[in-house]
Parts: structure tokens; sequence; C-alpha cells
């Protein structure tokens, strides 16, 4: 019998391609592809509809399902889910007419925009469905179902991440006082009010006022309806829906996107020091920065006056207003949804050009992308060109720079904080979510650990990567963060590199799938805690000198091209005389002695010296020990190789 253990309260299962899921049913609606969106009306002014299950391996008792669509007036859209044999709507949205269908049974309450489970659940049938009365051909733009696990504990020290270095950012909302507005129901609009900024924000110009006429919750007459406020956004040309958060650092993440984010709250007498409210039992607000500190900067629309409305927040009040007493719940709001893009999964791959044929690819690969790695977007097109912020090279003057080029392939997630790594060469999903996709993952891979599950002798991980949901064997990771130094840092990159012997070589390979040179150094030292450069050149600029005498496993050997000064290939020293490298000369990972490699005695070997054509250099990375006295090296030599080659050989 399994037993689960988890702080890790709520999941987002971000649906934003149509081809991945199962059983989809469609009728009057054909599949398209973001920034699109995901399904399209084919003929007007008929009813539409989109029937699929999701199976999520996360147990959950309260659900959210937010739909973004790109509806106009009169048209209504309304999802439903079925759950344990009993159906509850969501509510029908149409701007100025919606209306929410609240519901109890003896097995669950659809509570306005929350449906709450007495007893957790896996597995759910949905159904959306689109009354197409304005002749239009509209479009789902994407959906997201959050997942909630209610009865699990709030970890202050996680959420808060207190001991988290988050960048100081700050976005430039528009502060806009709800008590300001003319109105007699000017207290009960924060929604409206926080839509209306982050609209503002955007350039649509629209008022509380007339944002709370659309949104209005017919049913139970309020303003606050979380997913009419998100379902109205989206008729704006934004992507909207309701999501919660567990972590500051994850808010963090939209900021650095740009993308401000509308948190619910609720907190007692004097919890929220600086709040133009004393109490509240439910309240929206828009962040817009974090200070140096890590504190809130919020807009809060109950401020008396627009010249009051930036307030500044106590990172651990805030986050238990928001994180802990409302489970994070979010309005996020994005007008390029570009900027959630993210490597595919199980990788992607970059090229320098533009590749159509695979004789292009081929010829023009770069690197492997790895779907928790973030990328920074130059350029829109069939493919993306993108930065690496997580793979670094150097250019002439021997600064460090993003790796640039054209992805081949993108999904797009919402970001995640990333708790642990895979740090053997694969590991095998044992239950995925209803998503179709491959059935591993490779080394290297940053992954949101959810929680741990005893299963007999056996303890698996509920896992995130990218917009993926699944189980693997706990053997396969490590938590996060993890800097291993010394006699252990040396064992293990030996350990977990000699996992690939025997695999071909593939240029511009970096990850499982298959490995170049460098891609292997890169990879394996990445599990240890160790980010290296991307490239054998580059790998060789920032390693520190090492003497063919003092080489210990792990360190690292690097050799010329023929003929040439620039460093072209990187080995990892393995011990005993013996080297672990891909390579070209043998199509593969091998584990060779040095002699047979160069046909010098290693012992008697220098920095520098020639081996056939070749000239040959020792390098260090791992730092000793920290309980042991580091020993004392001698300095490099004056004259390094040039920096002409990128060095996957």
């Amino acid at each position: 019998m399994s037993q689960e253990t988890s702080h890790t309260r709520s999941v987002n299962y971000f649906i934003a391609d149509a081809e991945l899921l199962t059983g989809l049913k469609l009728k009057n609606f054909r599949k398209i592809k973001l920034p699109e969106g995901i399904l399209k009306v084919e003929k007007a002014s008929e009813p539409s509809y989109a029937e699929f299950e999701l199976n999520s391996p996360f147990p959950f008792n309260e659900l959210i399902c937010s739909v973004s669509a790109g509806l106009s007036p009169k048209d209504v859209l309304e999802p439903s889910v079925e759950i344990n044999g009993e159906k509850f709507s969501c509510g029908k949205f149409s701007p100025g007419a919606s209306e929410s269908l609240s519901e109890k049974t003896d097995k669950a309450l659809m509570d306005t925009d929350i449906l709450r489970l007495r007893e957790k659940a896996c597995k759910l049938k949905v159904r959306i469905n689109l009354y197409n009365d304005s002749g239009s051909t509209n479009t789902i733009k994407l959906v997201n179902f959050v997942l909630t696990d209610a009865t699990l504990p709030y970890n202050p020290e996680e959420a808060e991440g207190t001991s988290a270095k988050l960048a100081k950012k700050r976005l430039e909302v528009p502060p806009i006082s709800q008590m300001a507005q003319q109105i007699q129901y000017s207290r009960d609009i924060c929604s409206p009010t926080s839509l209306a900024m982050l609209l503002n924000f955007y350039g649509i110009k629209k008022t509380p006022v007339e944002i709370s006429e659309k949104v209005m919750d017919n049913r139970n007459g309020i303003y606050g309806n979380w997913l009419f406020n998100t379902m109205y956004a989206s008729t704006k040309n934004l992507y909207a829906f309701v999501a919660r958060l567990n972590t500051v650092e994850e808010a963090a993440r939209y900021l650095e996107l740009g993308i401000p984010v509308i948190a619910s709250i609720t907190f007692g007498p004097d919890e929220l020091k600086n709040s133009p409210l004393k109490k509240t039992a439910g309240h929206l607000v828009l962040i817009k920065g974090l200070d140096e500190k890590g504190n809130f900067i919020v807009n809060d629309p109950a401020a008396p006056s627009d010249a009051r409305v930036e307030t500044v927040y106590s990172r651990k009040e805030f986050a238990a207003a928001w994180l802990k007493n409302k489970f994070g719940t979010s309005y996020i709001i994005v007008k390029d949804i570009k900027k959630l893009s993210t490597p595919a999964f199980p990788y992607s791959e970059l090229f320098s050009v533009k590749a159509s044929t695979e004789e292009e690819k081929r010829k023009t690969i770069e690197t492997q992308v790895l779907p928790d790695e973030r990328i920074s977007l130059l350029q829109d097109g069939e493919m993306l060109k993108v930065e690496l912020p997580d793979q670094k090279t150097t250019d002439k003057n021997k600064k460090q720079i993003n790796y640039s080029g054209y992805l081949d392939k993108a999904d797009f997630s919402l970001p995640l904080k990333y708790n642990a790594m895979v740090i053997n060469k694969t590991a095998d999903i044992y239950q995925q979510d209803s998503l179709k996709g491959p059935a591993r993952i490779s080394m290297g891979t940053k992954i949101n650990a959810v929680a741990e599950i005893k299963n007999g002798d056996e303890t698996l991980v509920l896992a995130q990567t990218g917009n993926r949901l699944f189980k693997l064997k706990k053997e396969n990771i490590s938590y996060l963060p993890q800097k291993l130094t010394g006699d252990k840092a040396r064992k293990e990159v030996i350990r977990r590199a000699r996992q690939f012997k025997g695999d071909p070589y593939y240029w511009g390979g970096r990850s499982s799938f298959g490995v170049d040179c460098s891609g292997l150094v890169n990879l394996v030292y990445r599990t240890i805690g160790h980010e290296l450069a991307r490239n054998a050149t580059d790998q060789f600029l920032l390693a520190r000198f090492a003497s063919p005498g003092s080489l210990k496993p792990g360190d690292l050997i690097f050799s010329t091209g023929e003929n040439s000064s620039s460093i072209n290939h990187v080995m990892i020293y393995a011990g005993d005389g013996n080297i672990l490298e891909s390579t070209q000369d043998s199509n593969s990972v091998r584990e060779i002695p040095f002699a047979e490699k160069f046909g010098l005695d290693l012992k008697k070997a220098w920095n520098g010296q020639k081996a056939g054509k070749r000239k040959i250099y020792f390098r260090s990375v791992i730092p000793p020990d920290p309980a042991q006295k580091p020993t004392k090296r001698k300095p490099a030599a004056a004259k390094k190789p040039a920096h002409k080659s990128k060095g996957k050989k």
C-alpha cells in the first residue's frame, strides 16, 4: 500500500497543446497551435464542445477549472467536470450575462468558482461547451486545472524561501483605487479594479466600473468570481487563467518575465501591516514587484486614493495571507504567450540557423536544451530564435555570454520552483498524467519534486518539469541545492559519466539521448552542482591549471586539433591512467588508457606537450572538500591556446 508525503499543496495542470490530450472528442472544433490557441470553431453559429479525460497522479480534493477563450459578445462558454460519477458546471460565462451554478451533493460542493470534494480524487472527465451566437469562429486558447490537496500543511520556510536571493524587480503598473470610484459598490470591486490596473498595464484602457459590468456573477451578485474575471480578460486578446502558486520564487519568475500577478488574500486583524484593511475574508491585489529584501511591492486597490495604492508588504506576512490562507490563488494574465515558452519535453535542439532539412540540422546543431532550462525569446517565427541564460559560452574578449540560436521545438509551461535533479543517465517514468509523451527523462533535468510516495520497499517521487506530471524512482534524483566537492564529487563524476559508455557519439548532444565530448562533461558536472560552460574551449578557459602528476579522478584533459592551437576536445580523467571521452575517433563514449589515446606516459607528460599533431593540457574544476586544506597548484602557463574552436569533439 502506498503512503504519500508532500509539502506542495497545489499543482497546475496546464494544457497548451490539444495534440497531447488522450481520448479527445470534438464537435465543431479543430485542433490548432499556440499562439493562436489549442482549439478553433469550424462553423460559425453552431454549438461546439470538447471532451477529454485527465488522469492525475496527484490526488486532490479541490479543483479550479479555468478556460482562456477568444469569445465575442453573445457567446456562452461553459466548462464542466465529472468526478466520481457526478457532474458539476464551473459556470456559464458571457460578457455581462454570466452566472455561476453552485451545487452541493453528498460527495462535493461546487462553491461558486471552486469544486471542493469530500474525498480525494485523481481522475476527472472534462467537457467544454461553447454556444456560438455571435457568428464568430472563436478559439479556446488554453486550459488550466488547479489541483489542490487542502489537507496538506503549509510550509513557511519552503513557501517564503527566506534564504533565497530573489532579484529586485518592479513593473510600472498604473495605480487605481477602488475606493475612488464614484459608485455605491466601490468596496466590492477589488477584483475588477485589480484587473483594470493590469489591463491598463498592457495598454487596454478599461475602468473598474466597465469591467464590473462584464464580470458580475448574476447568480451570486458578486464581482470577484475568479473564473469570470480571467475569462473576461481573455476576450481582450490576452491569455488569462486562474492558477495557484506554492512559493514566492514562482511569483518572482512571473515578474522576471514582465507578468504582474493578481493575488487573492485573506487575513485577520493586524496580520498584514500597512494594509488599508484591518482584516478581510477575501480581497484581491496586484503584485508588481519585489524590493531588495524580497518584500512584495503591491498595488492594493483598497487604498483611499490612487496616490496611496502602491504598498510594500512584508514577505512573511504577505506569503501567509496569500500562499497559506488562500493556497496562492492568482490570476495569471499574459499578453505575449511566448513568454511562457520552454524547451520541449524531454529536450529541444538548438541550431545556428533555421535548419529545415536533416542534413542542415546535422551540420548546424549547437546544443540540446532540457525542459527546465530558461529560454529568452529574441524573435518569433516557425523556429524560435532564443538565448539560453543557463548555457554559457565566451566571446572573443573572453566575456561569458548566453548561447543563442534557433529551437527546433518548444512547449509552453508555467514557471516552477525546481527543487531536485535527475542524476542518473535516464529516469524511467512509471506513471504519468494523461498527456502523451516519452517514457523517460534525461540526466541533468531539474524537477519540482511534489511528493514522495512509499510503495512497499520502494520510494517513488511525484514530479513536475515543463508541463508534465509524472512519477519516477527516488534513487534517480537528488534534492537541491547540491554542490559536491572533494572526493565525493570526483567519485560521482566518474560513476555518472561511466553510465554513458558504449553510447554513440552525437555532435551537439547534451542529454541522455546523445552526448558529444563537452556535452558529457557539462551534463555530468551539472548533476554535482557545478554549471560549466557548454563547449570545450570555454571549459578550458574557466578551469584551474593542473599538473599531470597531480591529476585526480574527475579532472579534465584537453587537446587541440591537429596542427592547431585551438582546444577542440575534452576528456575526463577516470583514474589509474584512464580517460573517459565521447569521441569521433571511435564514434562512441569510451574509457581507454591515456597512453593508448596519445602514445604517451601520463606520468611523464606536461602541459602543452605534443602528442602527434595535437597538444595536451591538464585542468581541474572540482574544488577541494572545505574540511581539507587546498593544495597549492602551479600558476597557469603564460601562453594559452587560441580561442577559436567551439570544441565539441
